[in-house]
C-alpha cells in the first residue's frame, strides 16, 4: 500500500486517536482523511487547539502559499 502521509505523521495520527503509534491496523482508513483533517489532527496533538485555520492564514500571507489548494490537489 502506497502511503499518502509518512510514518511520522502517522505515527501522530495514530495516538490522536487512541491507537499505539506502531498499530497499522487502520491505516487503511486513516489514509483516507485529508490533509485538511491530518493538519488539526496534528496540531490539536501538539497542543495548537483549534490553530489551523489561523496557521494556514499566516503561510498565505507570508510564504503566499495556499494550503487548502495545495490540499485539494492532492
Amino acid at each position: 500500500m502506497s502511503n499518502k502521509y509518512p510514518e511520522n505523521i502517522m505515527k501522530i495520527v495514530r495516538e490522536s486517536y487512541g491507537l499505539d503509534e506502531n498499530n497499522r491496523l487502520h491505516d487503511a482508513h486513516l489514509q483516507q482523511l485529508s490533509a485538511n483533517e491530518v493538519f488539526e489532527r496534528v496540531l490539536n496533538y501538539e497542543g495548537l487547539i483549534h490553530c489551523a485555520g489561523r496557521i494556514k492564514s499566516l503561510v498565505r500571507d507570508i510564504y503566499k502559499v495556499d494550503l487548502d489548494a495545495a490540499s485539494a490537489e492532492c
